[in-house]
This record gives structure tokens, C-alpha cells and sequence, in this order.
């Protein structure tokens, strides 16, 4: 060990106060020198973008091509009204130089204020304050554009610990509790990973959202502080991981934040569509209404603003749709609005989608005004088709087209085709040369049945905001209880598929109606999918043979959503699969679905 080396390890324990300034802006300005993959993308902000004047204690317009600070915290349930919030009927005053009064100011904002003086920066984003609270415009308009207020910022200032905003920084007034150790061989180690474990704010959707969106963390917790850049952790207590560095480039030493892919990770957008989800799980907000909101930065970061319909990825949203929920959840739609906090996304073998979706708005007279959504133009989500398309055994364009002869879309076969009298093998290479990718052979079928299908109905007031609408077939099958599935049987009896038990509405709307005899419900075909993780848990009846006697190598399902109706429109109550051969001969009939 060098002498430096040696001076390191033999650091004093952490003051109650921070007093060791220089070392924290050393660390900031060394990334800022040394690590051009932490600089803060030029995202553009809303206009008007509004921060805090830390010198001149008042809000002003953000001065162009300056840097700002941004502030994650919690709010807190029932937070102190005496306490400052940016309304439209504030907004003048605060903008006064002097106009935030510091003994009316949320005692975390106020810490905030004074770490940025330390530091020497002069703005500071905090969303009580710079957003204008009662303004619902202004309020959405910030939300959007979430993710690039914390990606932008210089650095963010992490609460870790406090469960309200006048909780404060630790050290900065409020003093820190004693470093957590343990005795290892008559050595003092101290415990670190306390701050992610037991940290109210790593338990909370806001800041979660915003410790992933950020590239630089400056955290405050109860007993140090540590910066979090794209390269390294650096911790106060320098006898943490390597005198008080850690490289994050080591795989086992990558934090959510780096795994992210936002910035260059491994992960395709859908993937980390689906894993943030998952994330919100156990994740606590002070108001339900918030949970959308939450994760809007996040969602925003790995989608176009325009690409994202109430939280579903319409790049994806054949897949999106598929969601299944997590026991204890309550959701009343497909929309993600009512889903996160509870949610898992299974990965289904996806083929290729039986509908082509639009989305519904509304004119004076309550009709159903249609949107193109141009989802089948756009590549969808074939993260895993784009590849099947080509390289898989039994190949995506064989399973569309089987489900085309089949009756799946309201579509003769193309004219002068004879799919029918050729191999699987020999089909694979027709459709290839006709449709060398998935969006090839979208585009071309969607196009058609959207020239093809009817005009929009006029609906009933008070339908939901978001719908989707659709044109689909749709069937009327039986539903009968079992230990660990639903299993669908056609109206003869034989069964034929399975419908996901783990639904909130199958509890409070299927299980009920089948306890009274009423056991019909009405499914919609989604799309085409193999079922090899055996959800239907028995054998097809019957198998697809082409000319040759040769049988597709898995077989074939329809992913279907078990509806019910509202208002003239239809709503999710559960989903499931049905083989695909069944689903045809269960007679389903084509009609516009309006789903909400």
C-alpha cells in the first residue's frame, strides 16, 4: 500500500454535519472532466422551463445554455399547506428576487438550496416549485417531459431518507446518525448497502423514476453521502469498496441506473418496457392518482412522446396488450394508468397480430372519431419476429399464413396463391419472396381490412378516455372453473384453451357469473402464438398437416382477451389462449371492437 494509499484508509469517521465540501465538488468536476459519457444529453425542455434562483432566492426563466440541479424527494402524505407551493395565484411573488422565504420554504428544498451555493450552482429544478401545481396544463406539459428535466440536469440531489419534505438532508442541519458496522476479523467494516435497503425513497415510484432517468446522483442518507455517476460510486466513508470508489463498469457492481440501457445499455426499449413495470411492484405512492404520472419520464425516455397511448407502446402494442396481472392488483382497463404497482409481462411466442388497432377520440356529438394509429406500418416489436421471420424452424410468415387459410383475417388468401397445396417448406419460400419481413406483410393485409372495415358507431357518453378501437373477430365460449386455470370449452363442451385465474375481474366478475350458471363469455382474437410454456396444459386436438401429412412443429394458439361489455364498448376481464384450429371452429364472426 503506498503512503497516500495509507492516509486514505486511515480516514476519521463521518461528522454528524458535512464539512467536507472539497472533496464532493472534486469528485463532481473529475466527471465532469474524465467521463464524456456522463455529460447531460441536450434534450429540449419545455418552453418556459422554470428553476430556482439559489442567489437570488426567487424563480426565474432557466437562462439558456446554463446548468441547473435537479432535486428528488418525497412529498410526504397531508404535506404542511403553510408551506411554499407554486400556484397560479403564488407564481408573482415567488418570482420577486427574496420571494421564497426560507421560513416558509419545505425544510429538504431549503437543504437543497444551501448544497448548491456549496457547490457553486447557482440553479436548482424542484417540482413543487417550478411547476405550477393548480395549472393542469403546465402540470402534464412538466410530466411529459420528466425524463428530460432529470437526464438534463447537471446532477441530481437524491433524498434518501425522510418520508416527508420537511424531513431535510442529512448533515445539513439535521444531524447524521452513526455509520452501521460490522467486526470482521477485529476489523470495523462499515455497511454501506443499508442506504439502498432501508431508504424510503428507494420504495417510492417518483424517485425511483427519477434515480433512473438521472446520469449523475449526488445521495444523501443518515449516515453519508455518495455520488453516483455512469463510471463509479464514490462514498464519503472512504473505507468503502476501495478507499470510497467503486467501478461500475464491473458487472456485478451495475446499479439499475447503468442496466437501464437508456444510455447506451444492453436492452431494447419493449424488454425495459417491461422490466421497469416490474419494478413498480412494490413501489409506494402517496396519492393513486400519481401512478401513471410516476413513470411517464421513464416511459418517455424509452419511447417518442407520440408513440406511447396511456402508458401502452403502440410500437408494441400487440405484445403490450398480452400483460398479465400480478395477485392483488385492481386494474379496470387495458391502459397502464390503472395497472402499475402490480403487473408482470410473460413473453408469449408471438407470431403476428389478428388486429389492426386505431385509436378513438371524440366529437360534440359523442361519435367515435378514429385516429390512425399506423400501427402496422411501424416494425412492431419484432425484437424476437424480426429474427423468427427468417431463422426460426417453423417460421412466422408459415404460422400467419396458416392462420390466414384458416379464417383468421376477413381476407381471402391472395388471388392466384396455392398455399394450400404446397409444404410448409415450400410455403416458407413463397412467403418469403412476397414478404421479406413482418412489416412487408402487415402492411399490406392491414391496409386492406382498414379500407374494408366499417365506419365507427356512436357511442354512449361517459366512455373512458384512451380507447382503443379495433376490428376483430370474436367469439362466444364457455369458461369453467379449475385448480390452477380457467379452462375454455366450445359450447359442445370439448375443451379447447385456458384463461389466465390471476386477473382481479375473474374474482370479481367470472367466478361469480360461473357460480350462477351463467358460463358464456365473449373472447377476442388478439393475435397468433405457440404455446410452449404449456399454459393450456393439454395436447391440441388437432394439428395443422400440410400436403405431405408433416405437422407444424408446436402448435398454433390464439391469444384472446376474455370481454366484457360496457357502454357500447368492451373490457378486458382476463386473457388466455385458445388452439388456433378450435378457435376457427368455435365460429367466431368479424366486428369493429371499441375497447376501453
Amino acid at each position: 500500500m503506498s503512503t497516500v494509499e495509507a492516509k486514505e484508509a486511515l480516514a476519521l469517521p463521518i461528522r454528524k454535519q458535512i464539512s467536507d465540501w472539497t472533496s464532493v465538488k472534486h469528485h463532481l468536476d473529475q466527471c465532469d472532466h474524465d467521463h464524456p459519457d456522463c455529460k447531460a444529453p441536450h434534450t429540449s425542455l419545455p418552453v418556459g422551463f422554470r428553476v430556482v434562483d439559489v442567489n437570488e432566492r426567487r424563480i426565474v426563466k432557466m437562462p439558456e445554455g446554463c446548468r441547473y440541479v435537479a432535486l428528488s424527494y418525497v412529498w410526504g402524505p397531508n404535506p404542511d399547506p403553510s408551506l411554499l407551493l407554486t400556484t397560479v395565484s403564488t407564481f408573482s411573488s415567488y418570482q420577486q428576487i427574496g420571494g421564497l422565504n426560507a421560513l416558509k420554504m419545505p425544510r429538504t428544498i431549503e437543504d437543497a438550496m444551501r448544497v448548491c451555493i456549496r457547490l457553486e450552482e447557482r440553479y436548482l429544478w424542484t417540482d413543487r416549485l417550478c411547476i405550477i401545481q393548480d395549472d393542469p396544463n403546465d402540470k402534464m406539459e412538466q410530466i411529459q417531459a420528466m425524463s428530460g428535466v432529470y437526464s438534463s440536469a447537471a446532477f441530481v440531489l437524491v433524498a434518501v431518507d425522510g418520508d416527508h419534505m420537511n424531513a431535510g438532508l442529512a448533515g445539513m442541519g439535521q444531524d447524521r446518525q452513526d455509520q452501521k458496522y460490522e467486526i470482521i476479523d477485529g476489523l470495523l467494516v462499515t455497511l454501506v448497502g443499508e442506504i439502498y435497503l432501508q431508504a424510503v425513497a428507494t420504495s417510492g415510484c417518483w424517485t425511483y423514476q427519477e434515480a433512473i432517468l438521472a446520469k449523475r446522483k449526488l445521495y444523501f442518507t443518515s449516515s453519508q453521502i455518495q455520488f453516483e455517476c455512469e463510471n463509479q460510486i464514490w462514498h464519503e466513508d472512504r473505507l468503502s469498496f476501495g478507499f470510497g470508489n467503486l467501478n461500475k463498469k464491473a458487472p456485478e457492481n451495475q446499479t439499475p441506473a447503468f442496466t437501464m440501457g437508456l444510455y447506451g445499455g444492453r436492452h431494447v426499449p419493449f424488454g425495459e418496457y417491461i422490466r421497469r413495470l416490474l419494478a413498480y411492484r412494490d413501489r409506494n405512492l402517496s396519492y393513486s392518482s400519481d401512478t401513471y404520472n410516476a413513470i411517464t419520464g421513464i416511459l418517455n425516455a424509452l419511447y417518442d412522446r407520440n408513440d406511447l397511448h396511456f402508458g401502452l407502446p403502440l410500437p408494441e402494442l400487440e405484445q403490450a396488450l398480452l400483460w398479465r396481472c400480478h395477485p392483488g392488483t385492481n386494474p379496470c382497463s387495458q391502459r397502464v394508468k390503472e395497472l402499475v404497482g402490480g403487473i408482470y409481462l410473460e413473453e408469449d411466442d408471438f407470431q403476428g397480430s389478428l388486429v389492426s388497432w386505431s385509436l378513438c377520440s371524440y366529437d360534440k356529438d359523442d361519435k367515435v372519431v378514429v385516429l390512425p394509429a399506423n400501427i402496422w406500418s411501424q416494425p412492431l416489436s419484432w425484437m424476437k419476429i424480426a429474427d423468427s421471420w427468417t431463422n426460426r424452424r417453423v417460421s412466422a410468415r408459415v404460422s400467419m399464413a396458416v392462420a390466414w387459410m384458416s379464417g383468421c383475417f376477413e381476407l381471402p388468401v391472395p388471388e392466384g396463391s396455392s398455399w394450400e397445396q404446397i409444404g410448409f417448406e415450400d410455403l416458407d419460400r413463397v412467403l418469403m419472396d412476397r414478404w421479406p419481413t413482418y412489416r412487408d406483410f402487415a402492411v399490406e393485409v392491414f391496409t386492406s381490412l382498414t379500407a374494408e372495415s366499417s365506419n365507427p358507431h356512436p357511442l354512449k357518453t361517459g366512455m373512458f378516455p384512451g380507447a382503443l378501437r379495433g376490428h376483430a373477430q370474436v367469439a362466444r365460449l364457455r369458461i369453467l372453473n379449475s385448480h390452477a386455470t380457467l379452462r375454455v370449452v366450445d359450447l359442445g363442451g370439448n375443451r379447447i384453451g385456458a384463461v389466465s385465474k390471476l386477473e382481479p375481474l375473474v374474482q370479481a366478475e367470472i367466478l361469480p357469473q360461473i357460480e350462477r350458471g351463467e358460463d358464456i363469455f365473449e373472447f377476442i382474437a388478439l393475435s397468433v402464438a405457440f404455446d410452449t410454456t404449456s399454459f393450456i396444459y393439454f395436447p391440441p386436438p388437432s394439428r395443422h398437416l400440410d400436403t405431405s401429412g408433416k405437422s407444424l412443429e408446436s402448435a398454433l394458439t390464439v391469444a384472446v382477451m376474455v370481454a366484457g361489455r360496457r357502454n357500447g364498448c368492451m373490457y378486458r376481464t382476463s386473457i388466455g389462449k385458445v388452439y388456433l384450429q378450435e378457435w376457427v371452429n368455435a365460429s367466431p364472426r368479424f366486428e369493429d371492437v371499441v375497447l376501453m
